[in-house]
């Protein structure tokens, strides 16, 4: 039998790639962010901003790696 698991037409096609393509199947690595990633990657973004325009060279633009180069220059003053 050519076709997958699950397909609505078992036995009508004649390969298993032609029952994936009928199925709609795809693989991607494609990851999507929900609107909460969104909202939290533009604040770390905002945030690395503001800190560079204070003249703070963070490690990287998460807010933890931002917040210790913040504290690392309040504590040289």
């Amino acid at each position: 039998m050519a076709c997958s698991s699950g397909c609505p037409t078992p036995g009508a096609h004649t390969s298993y790639g032609q029952c994936l393509r009928e199925k709609g199947a795809h693989v991607s690595n494609e990851v999507r962010a929900t609107a909460m990633d969104r909202g939290r990657w533009n604040a770390e973004l905002k945030a690395y901003a503001a800190a560079r325009a204070e003249g703070i060279q963070p490690a990287g633009t998460s807010m933890r790696e931002i917040d210790a180069a913040k504290r690392a220059a309040d504590a040289r003053g």
